[in-house]
């Protein structure tokens, strides 16, 4: 029943996730979870490749699901939201060096949220 509670936060999180925030959530559906649970569950989804980290510097691990579409995320400085932005068109539009073979990137945008641009 944890375990269900913590796949179900991050199939209806909109954003990645740090692992508190997943306790936060879970607990609403189970009272008596825990954090140590909550990261071996983590850990249980990402070694199942249910899950993908996010890599922010200057923040804790966040982590969403692995079947969403590829795309990048914005970074605000102002509140430390990490919101998921739609599309790519990089992959197709990038040169690479001679003999280069990419297999995947990654890009974050860092600035300021709507709301904290106001």
């Amino acid at each position: 029943q944890q375990r269900t509670a913590i796949v179900e936060v991050f199939e209806g999180a909109t954003q990645p996730l740090s692992p508190h925030d997943v306790l936060d959530r879970a607990k609403k559906q189970q009272a008596g979870l825990g954090i140590a649970t909550v990261y071996r569950t983590i850990r249980a989804l990402l070694d199942e490749n249910r899950i993908v980290p996010v890599e922010v510097s200057g923040k804790p691990p966040l982590y969403e699901r692995a079947d969403l579409e590829h795309h990048h995320h914005f970074h605000c400085e102002a509140c430390g939201e990490v919101t998921p932005l739609t599309g790519c068109s990089l992959s197709t539009n990038y040169k690479l060096p001679r003999g280069f073979n990419a297999i995947s990137h990654e890009v974050l945008f860092r600035g300021t949220c709507a709301g904290c641009s106001r």
